[in-house]
């Protein structure tokens, strides 16, 4: 990922069994190397009260900052100027600007893709989104979207998820096959099975997808 060969992985496991732990392990030695990247981190919450975007939105929003954040999206949306408004409209939880463009179920997609690509540009940008099993059907597509936009981009996207979401393989197996750049590689899928998890081997397999 950080030579611009991009990754994504997939770390499965039941609940407290370290999933996060990971993560956070490799984050925080990344930065006490003084490695360079974006970190976005973002959740989807129990009880079906989940939006498709709502993980993204805190993740991207969080890390944008809320202050000027119009006029901080225009930098990175060149290529989508008109959906702008509407970005940081749904990035803040509010409706679209009246008379603005709006955005539909596609453009959302357009819009992060084009956001995390253009972060990428900046320097190597890892996206964590959390808890996919509490995502609806939108925001697991949305992982899947943004999945397909990671090839050739300096991007490591991290999903974590409880073992058995039907959308899950049938991901990993549109990823293995596709034929458009994205080596067998890209696509990785890591199976926490004990608890606490192994640091040592879950942090191999992220620093793989990070440098190889």
């Amino acid at each position: 990922a950080r030579d611009g060969d991009g990754r994504v992985v997939l770390i499965e496991g039941e609940a407290g069994i370290g999933k996060t732990r990971l993560v956070d392990e490799l984050v925080a030695r990344l930065h006490a190397e003084g490695e360079d990247l974006n970190f976005l981190f973002g959740s989807y919450p129990p009880g079906g009260a989940a939006t498709a975007a709502g993980a993204w939105s805190t993740a991207y929003r969080e890390h944008f900052g809320a202050e000027g954040l119009t006029e901080t999206l225009a930098g990175y949306l060149t290529a989508t100027p008109v959906l702008v408004p509407a970005f940081a409209a749904l990035l803040r939880g509010e409706p679209s600007p009246v008379g603005g463009e709006p955005l539909t179920k596609d453009s959302i997609q357009t819009v992060f893709v084009h956001a995390t690509r253009a972060l990428a540009a900046e320097r190597t940008t890892v996206a964590l989104i959390e808890d996919l099993h509490f995502a609806p059907e939108e925001g697991r597509a949305m992982f899947a979207s943004l999945s397909l936009a990671v090839p050739e981009h300096r991007i490591l996207l991290i999903g974590t998820a409880r073992p058995g979401i039907p959308a899950v393989p049938r991901l990993f197996h549109r990823l293995s096959g596709l034929r458009s750049g994205l080596r067998d590689a890209t696509a990785m899928r890591h199976r926490l099975t004990t608890a606490p998890p192994n640091i040592e081997v879950g942090g191999r397999f992220l620093d793989q997808a990070l440098t190889s």
